[in-house]
Parts: C-alpha cells; structure tokens; sequence
C-alpha cells in the first residue's frame, strides 16, 4: 500500500508537471507571435522585393484622414437631400458611418487610378492611356464637385472679407481652385507615398506577390506553431502515462493476487501435496507465467533458491 501511494504521489506530480508545460508552452507562443509577425515584417520591409508596409499603412490612413474631413463637410448638405427625399428627418449619427465607409473607398479608388494611369503612361499604351484619362477625370469630377468644392465654398466668406467684398468666387473660380486643390493634394500624397503603397494595396486586395523590378523574393521562417510545442509535450507523456496506469494496476491487483494463490497453493497442497503457484509474484508476468495450462499441469517460473521441495518433486536416488 505504501508503493501504491508513492506511485499515486508520483502520477499526480507528472500530471501537474504536464499541465505546467503545457501553460508554459502556451505563453511563450502567444509572447512570440506577434514579435515573429514584426520580425517577419520588417525585414521583409527593408529587404529587396518586400512589401512597403510604410507607405501601405499611410495610405490607409490618409484615406481615413480625407474620409474623415469630408464626411463632416458634406453631412449638412447629404442631410438636407436625403430629408427632402424621404420626407423625414434623417439622423445624422446612422448616415456618418456609412458615408465615411463611401468616402474612404472613394479616396482609395482615386489613388488606384493614379497608379493604373501611371503604369499605362510607362508602358505607351495609347488605348489604356485614353481610357484611364477618361476615368480619371470623371473621378477628378466626382471629388472636386461634391468634395473639394465644399472646402472652396466654406473658405469664400474668408476671402470676401479679406477684399472687403470687391472679390466674389463664381462658379468658374471655384471651379478651377478645387481641382487645383485636388491636383496637389493627390500630387503630393503620391510622390510621397502612394506610388509605394498604392501597388501594395492593389497586391493586397487581388492576392498577389508583389514583384519590385527582378529583385529576389524574401524567404521568411515560418513561426512556430501556437499548438505544435503542447502537442508534441502531451506525445511524450502519453507513453509516460501508460506505463505508470498499468504499475499502478499492478500495485493494487498483486496483493489481492497473492491471497488468492496461496488460497489455491492451499487446497491443492492438501490435494496433490504440491503447490500450484510459486510465491510470492514480483510483477503481472509472474502470474501470466505461472498460470496453468489445458491439460492442468503447471507451467512454473524457475527461480534459482526459490520455494521448498514437496514430497512428489523427483528425488536423487542415493546408490545403496
């Protein structure tokens, strides 16, 4: 009993112990992925053929910047069309989100334009050229006249006041100073970053590798999987585990096995004067060892000095 409980101590310390590693495993992987994603990043950012990851996030968030500003400059003038349209008053707090979701797309639309034109322009294709002109333009349309025409009208009581009233925009001034306005913002945007981050989003959104001139791919390490160290733990143990289940079955069946063969060595010796089982069992090998055949004889574990001899067992003849 006492082997038992120091076999029961035992099986409790290695499932503890598992448990430990595998919650250790389990931090150590959480702490080391998002460092290996940056690692993995950056040196894909700073190496040739990798992805801008620079210019791409400013981008994404210049896009939210104009998205931003022109929501809250267009939300008086949207509320008033969409009030007369429906009859009622529309809450600004449910049409914001949405026109921003609007807005954002549109700004990133018009860099990708940019950058189509751009690539047709390096490449001579007339008929693309042609074409993404014609696009571009009416994208340049759309944001001067209900985007940047707003930003002209709301700085026009600025410039009457600074003339005294003598200048007063019309519809061509204001015209031609919005798209001036959206001719160098977008021309600066993209030679800052759009021409960077521009081919990555477009990459992005279609799935593709980006491919910068005949610059070698980046060979990135694979991270290590989250689960991969627990399970390989839990592997190990499991073989562990199945020895001591079966020490710990045979520490609790042998006692009980021992009785019931010296209760049988018992009735047989006062039968057959000889013991069936040879005493005491060691392990469960013992038992199979010694269990008896069809036929009824025996099969005995020799043991060298072992148990005594009854008065069957063949005796040495002693010359006369």
């Amino acid at each position: 009993m006492v082997r038992v409980l120091v076999a029961f101590l035992g099986w409790i310390i290695g499932a503890v112990r598992f448990a430990l590693r595998m919650l250790k495993s389990l931090i150590i992987g959480l702490v080391r992925a998002p460092i290996t994603l940056i690692q993995n990043s950056s040196r894909s950012y700073f190496q040739a053929g990798g992805m801008p990851w620079v210019a791409f996030l400013i981008l994404m968030l210049w896009s939210a910047v104009e998205a931003t500003i022109f929501t809250f400059t267009l939300t008086p003038t949207l509320k008033e069309v969409f009030d007369s349209l429906t009859g009622t008053e529309v809450s600004p707090r449910v049409m914001q989100p949405l026109l921003w979701v609007f807005l954002y797309m549109l700004v990133a639309g018009s860099f990708a334009c940019v950058h189509v034109m751009t690539e047709a322009i390096k490449e001579r294709k007339i008929g693309n050229i042609v074409s993404m002109v014609i696009v571009e333009s009416a994208v340049m349309f759309f944001e001067v006249m209900f985007l940047y025409r707003e930003l002209i009208d709301a700085i026009t009581p600025w410039i009457a006041q600074q003339s005294g009233g003598t200048v007063q925009l019309g519809i061509g001034a204001t015209i031609a100073l919005a798209s001036f306005g959206w001719m160098g913002v977008r021309g600066m945007t993209w030679f800052l970053f759009g021409r960077f981050g521009t081919p990555a989003l477009i990459a992005f959104l279609s799935r593709q590798n980006i491919e910068q001139g005949n610059a070698p791919s980046v060979k990135h390490q694979e991270a290590p999987e989250l689960w991969r160290a627990p399970i390989e733990a839990l592997k190990a143990e499991t073989k562990w585990f199945h020895e001591e289940a079966r020490r710990m079955f045979e520490l609790l069946s042998l006692p009980v096995l021992q009785l019931f063969a010296a209760a049988l060595n018992f009735a047989v010796v006062m039968v057959q004067s000889r013991p069936m089982f040879r005493l005491p069992f060691n392990s469960l090998d013992d038992v199979l060892h010694a269990t008896p055949e069809a036929s009824g004889k025996p099969e005995l574990s020799v043991r060298s000095g072992a148990g005594m001899r009854t008065p069957r067992d063949p005796m040495a003849r002693v010359a006369s």
